[in-house]
């Protein structure tokens, strides 16, 4: 047999690359902050979210694996949560976590995909004025608790010192500064844990200026 050749084809592609598995695409901290304070309400974006049910936060570095629920205004495409301020030594260390959601899947619970998440020292209350150069030492209040083994430093301007020895979790280090030089004026002060610095400006303005503790060394 010899078929006729076709006149015309109708092809229609409609592709769907979306997988149908929950899947997280973005955390996003308040207030255009790249990292979270304990007590912050931090946004997970993605799909297929509907039924998380909480998240599962892992610190590879202080060995840290800990699960949050409940979860708020859960979505399809997103939900939120608020990292607990305790006020203990058990709570999270400031520190960097991959994250992911957790949804139940039959009698099991499975993660998705996992994404990087900052929790950040917070020293906003402490307001230490005017300071006089040379040896000094300062305490400085602080949460998350810190831990034994975080590298932690206070850095005033651009004048840093680690902090001092400690081997129970203290929310209210010292840092000794062997010569603590003047600043023209005041200047930020951050607190550095394991890499992540307290927030120090804020984005909320346009442009952004510098917030929290100030410092002014004479």
């Amino acid at each position: 047999m010899f078929p006729l050749p076709v006149l015309q084809r109708d092809i229609t592609v409609q592709p769907y690359l979306l997988s149908p598995l929950p899947a997280i695409t973005a955390v996003l901290p308040p207030n255009g902050q790249p990292v979270a304070n304990l007590g912050d309400m931090v946004t997970v974006q993605g799909t297929n979210l509907n039924s998380a049910t909480g998240v599962l936060f892992i610190n590879s570095l202080r060995q840290i694996q800990q699960t949050m629920t409940p979860l708020l205004n859960v979505g399809s495409t997103s939900f939120q949560f608020v990292p607990p301020n305790l006020g203990a030594p058990g709570e999270l260390a400031a520190g960097i976590y991959t994250l992911a959601a957790q949804v139940p899947s039959g009698t099991d619970t499975v993660n998705t995909n996992m994404l990087p998440f900052a929790i950040a020292p917070d020293i906003s209350t402490w307001a230490p004025g005017v300071i006089a150069s040379g040896n000094v030492t300062l305490t400085v209040p602080c949460t998350p608790f810190l831990q034994p083994g975080q590298e932690v430093f206070l850095i005033i301007g651009d004048q840093q010192a680690a902090a001092d020895a400690f081997a129970a979790p203290t929310n209210a280090p010292s840092f000794t500064y062997q010569d603590l030089q003047p600043t023209a004026g005041p200047v930020p002060a951050r607190m550095r844990v394991d890499g992540v610095d307290s927030p120090i400006i804020d984005m909320t303005k346009s442009p952004p200026v510098f917030s929290g503790p100030m410092v002014q060394v004479t």
